[in-house]
């Protein structure tokens, strides 16, 4: 291992044992002053220095590689929106945030175009793709072959059923409420669902103490560096 990676993971284990230490020990012990809490809110603004200087370092990386693509003649219209996009909603962005109500209508509407029109209309499309490949993966991987699994299928009918306007109009007409689609789904995620998300969310949980000790201890090559050369 090299003196800089030695260097990193001493930092890693020493920045750990702080918050460990601080989160754990008093802030007097006896007749002893632990003055662990006061060195919190220090270092907490020096963590946000880092992660400026982390976004920084992703924004130079990234109008880098940007500009090799203009440069090199590959993916040329791409990065010509990048830059367009980029651009703009900077210039709208601060005219419209330093000169508030004081900004011309055209800074106005050009921001409300680049952020209300164009930018969540397409964090909206991005996820709306995420959820169809994962609702068609999830298709293609189901098989019903048992009745548990006809159950579980039936169930996951309903709860989408459930969360469009379809639903309700599909059982309208059956006199008791809780007997509708949007009243079952809602008793499905509320309820049976409920012991399944406590065993996700515990597992999760698992996971994240112990990727947290791997990196406290460095033994999670992949984060700092790769196995080669250790």
């Amino acid at each position: 291992m090299t003196i800089q990676r030695r260097i990193i993971a001493v930092v890693t284990f020493v920045a750990g044992l702080f918050y460990f230490l601080e989160y754990i020990l008093p802030p007097r012990i006896g007749g002893v002053i632990i003055p662990l809490s006061d060195w919190r809110v220090p270092l907490g603004n020096f963590m946000a220095m880092l992660g400026a200087f982390a976004i920084g370092m992703g924004w130079y990386h990234l109008l880098k590689a940007q500009w090799q693509n203009l440069i090199t003649g590959r993916d040329v219209p791409s990065s010509l929106g990048f830059f367009a996009a980029l651009i703009s909603i900077l210039y709208f962005g601060f005219r419209h945030e330093l000169e508030k109500e004081h900004a011309p209508a055209w800074v106005n509407m050009g921001f409300d175009l680049m952020f209300n029109y164009v930018f969540m209309p397409l964090v909206a499309t991005v996820f709306s793709l995420l959820a169809f490949y994962i609702v068609s993966a999830s298709y293609r991987a189901f098989r019903i072959r048992n009745w548990e699994a006809t159950l579980l299928m039936a169930a996951a009918f309903i709860v989408m059923l459930a969360q469009v306007p379809v639903g309700g109009w599909l059982t309208a007409w059956i006199p008791i409420k809780q007997l509708q689609i949007p009243y079952v789904g809602a008793w499905l995620l509320t309820v049976v669902n409920s012991a399944a998300q406590r065993a996700i969310g515990f597992g999760a949980a698992v996971g994240a103490l112990a990727i947290s000790l791997r990196i406290w201890l460095s033994l999670e090559r992949g984060v700092f560096f790769s196995m080669e050369g250790q």
